[in-house]
């Protein structure tokens, strides 16, 4: 026996293909939302200059320093005074050492020097300043590709 239906629907059923495509969209944006993505430590806000990367280092110590002047050395708060003796028991026989700033980008430019100073005495004699580069842009050439 076939019972017929008293309602019937004035339009079709949505298809799988604008379901699937708003299924993208909305992982998609959950993916780049940074609000939704919980991330321990403290916020550096870094400047967005795209530059070259540092080559021919042996290794890389980062060192984060936020807007107040505070300094973190792998991922632990660090004092000014006690800074040096951390950064002297790193380098203990490593030779070609880079540090890499993460200064946020309203840090004041004598907290970022002063921390260079401090590496220099460490015996860390480069500092460079990270950056953040843009989301479309080109890494900028190294002075050894322009010479190739």
């Amino acid at each position: 026996m076939k019972f017929c239906r008293q309602h019937q629907l004035r339009c079709e059923l949505p298809g799988a293909v604008p379901i699937a495509a708003m299924m993208f969209l909305l992982l998609f944006y959950l993916i780049q939302n940074k609000a939704l993505l919980l991330t321990p430590g403290v916020p550096v806000e870094l400047p967005r200059v795209a530059g070259a990367l540092p080559q021919g280092y042996s290794a890389a110590l980062v060192v984060a320093l936020d807007r107040k002047g505070n300094l973190f050395f792998r991922n632990v708060a660090v004092t000014l005074k006690d800074f040096p003796g951390e950064l002297k028991h790193a380098a203990v026989g490593r030779t070609n050492l880079l540090l890499v700033l993460q200064a946020d980008r309203r840090a004041s430019q004598e907290s970022i020097t002063r921390v260079a100073a401090i590496a220099r005495a460490a015996g860390i004699h480069k500092t460079w300043l990270a950056t953040q580069p843009g989301l479309l842009e080109k890494p900028a050439e190294t002075n050894k590709a322009k010479s190739q």
